[in-house]
C-alpha cells in the first residue's frame, strides 16, 4: 500500500480509482469533499458541514478497522485530544459512526504539511528553525504529560507545519496510539502495523516495557536528530539491526551530516535524549526543555527575509528512502521476529 502524508492533498486511492466516501454525507450533516490523507486504519477527509460552508477535517476508520477495538481507539484519541487545551493540537467537534458502522472523528481543518514532507525534500534546515519547532513540540509533550497522558509514538508524519518554511507554527496530530489513563490497555495496538514507527520507538517499547515520559524524552530525540542531520540516528538494513544499535547505543555521529554542529551542545542533548537506559536520559521533558531553550537562545535567528529554501541542501528521495525506510512488511516482519510473534499482524 502506498504510504501518504495526514492531509496532503489525493484525489485518487491505493488503487488509482476514486476513493470512497467521495460527495457523500455522513451522519447527515457531513458531506465529503477530497480526501486529503490516508493511513493503513483511516482515511482522512475534507468535509464540508451541513447546512452552510464551514470547512472540517473527518477521519473515518477502514471498513476492516471499524472493530470493536478500532472504534475504541478511535474514540480514545476523540478523548485525549478533548483532555488538552493547548494550540498546539486540533480541536475535535464530533465523533461516532456513519451510517455504514465506520466510526469517524471531526477535526479542525489544517492548512499546511507535514514535517515528514519537509524532511524528504531538504537535508538540512537552520538550527533556529529547528529549534523553534522542537520547543513547541516540547510544550505539546508537556501538556499532554500534565494531564496524564504518555505519547510514546509520535513521528514526523504526526507533526503538521502550519507555516511552509519558516517552520514557527506546528501542531501535533494523531493521537490513536497514546498510552491515556481511562484505557492504558490500547497502547500498542496499531504500533506494529506501523512500519515507520519503529525507528521513533524506545528500547523498553520494543521489548515491550512499560512506557513513562522518558519514553517521550527518546522520542524527541529521534526527531530531533533527524530533524538536524536529515537522516534518522541508528543504522540498520533490518527492525533487529536497528534495535541492536539503540541497545548498544550506537549513535551515527552528528559529525557524520552536520560536522558543523559536532561536539557541542546539540550533540550532548541528543545522546542524553537517546540513552538505551531510561535512568541516564533527561527524566522528564521539562529540563530537556530548559536546554534546548538554553541552546536557542545562544543561537543566531535567521531573519525572515533571509529563509529561502532555494538555499537548502537538497537530499534525493531515493537516497534517504533506499537507506533509511525498507519497506513496511519487512519491517513487521523483523518486528515480529524480535518481539518473539508475541502479537498478532493485521
Amino acid at each position: 500500500m502506498s504510504m501518504f502524508d495526514p492531509y496532503e492533498p489525493q484525489d485518487l486511492n491505493d488503487e488509482g480509482c476514486a476513493p470512497p466516501h467521495l460527495n457523500k454525507r455522513i451522519a447527515g450533516k457531513y458531506l465529503i469533499q477530497k480526501m486529503v490523507g490516508s493511513g493503513s486504519s483511516a482515511r482522512v477527509y475534507s468535509a464540508k458541514v451541513y447546512p452552510g460552508d464551514t470547512m472540517v477535517a473527518i477521519k473515518l476508520l477502514r471498513a476492516h478497522s471499524s472493530t470493536a477495538i478500532g472504534q475504541e481507539m478511535l474514540a480514545q484519541e476523540g478523548l485525549a485530544l478533548m483532555d488538552v487545551d493547548h494550540p498546539c493540537f486540533v480541536k475535535v467537534h464530533d465523533f461516532g459512526e456513519s451510517e455504514e458502522g465506520e466510526g469517524f472523528l471531526v477535526m479542525d481543518l489544517l492548512d499546511g504539511c507535514t514535517l515528514k514532507k519537509i524532511l524528504k525534500d531538504f537535508h538540512s534546515i537552520p538550527l533556529d528553525k529547528v529549534l523553534d519547532l522542537s520547543l513547541q513540540l516540547l510544550d505539546a509533550l508537556i501538556h499532554l504529560h500534565d494531564v496524564g497522558i504518555i505519547h510514546a509514538s509520535f513521528k514526523p508524519s504526526d507533526i503538521m507545519v502550519l507555516d511552509g518554511e519558516r517552520l514557527s507554527k506546528m501542531k501535533l496530530i494523531d493521537l490513536d496510539s497514546v498510552v491515556h489513563p481511562r484505557a492504558p490497555h490500547l497502547h500498542g495496538r496499531t504500533l506494529l502495523t506501523d512500519g515507520a514507527i519503529v525507528h521513533y520507538m524506545s528500547p523498553e517499547q520494543a521489548e515491550e516495557s512499560k512506557v513513562d515520559k522518558r519514553s517521550d524524552v527518546y522520542n524527541f530525540g529521534i526527531v530531533l536528530y533527524e530533524m538536524v542531520a536529515g537522516r534518522l540516528p541508528f543504522d540498520g538494513t533490518s527492525v533487529i539491526e536497528v534495535f541492536n544499535n539503540k541497545a548498544a547505543d550506537k549513535l551515527v555521529p552528528l559529525s557524520e551530516a552536520r560536522p558543523d554542529l559536532a561536539n557541542g551542545e546539540l550533540e550532548r542533548i541528543l545522546k542524553k535524549c537517546l540513552q538505551a537506559d531510561p535512568t541516564r536520559r533527561y527524566q522528564d521533558l521539562v529540563h530537556l526543555q530548559k536546554d534546548v531553550q538554553h541552546l536557542r537562545d545562544k543561537t543566531p535567528t535567521t531573519e525572515e527575509h533571509q529563509v529561502d529554501t532555494r538555499c537548502w541542501k537538497t537530499l534525493p528521495r531515493s537516497a534517504y528512502a533506499d537507506k533509511q525506510r525498507p519497506d513496511v512488511h519487512t519491517w513487521i516482519e523483523g518486528i515480529k521476529k524480535l518481539i518473539g510473534g508475541r502479537k498478532e499482524v493485521s
